[in-house]
């Protein structure tokens, strides 16, 4: 197989402590976007979800963020990039 040019790909970062670790990747950033923030609405059982993207978050290449519940279980959407092969 011959390699292609990296591809960006948005991968989506669902932190449930109770839970092990999901990743989520999405071809296009509105697509993740859209399914991030829709999950995090949902998974807002208290009424706490906060969507504040600190400095020190955006530096590290988070794209969005959100905390949807009271023991902070969270998600972000970060930009990578994947090697494709033909």
């Amino acid at each position: 197989m011959k390699p292609r040019a990296p591809a960006a790909v948005y991968v989506v970062i669902d932190v449930d402590r109770h839970l092990d670790p999901d990743a989520f990747v999405f071809a296009d950033l509105d697509s993740a976007m859209e399914w991030a923030r829709t999950t995090a609405r949902e998974k807002d059982l208290h009424g706490v979800l906060d969507e504040e993207l600190s400095d020190p978050m955006r530096e590290i290449g988070w794209l969005y963020y959100a905390c949807y519940s009271i023991e902070g279980d969270d998600l972000c959407v970060v930009e990578r990039e994947v090697q494709t092969h033909a």
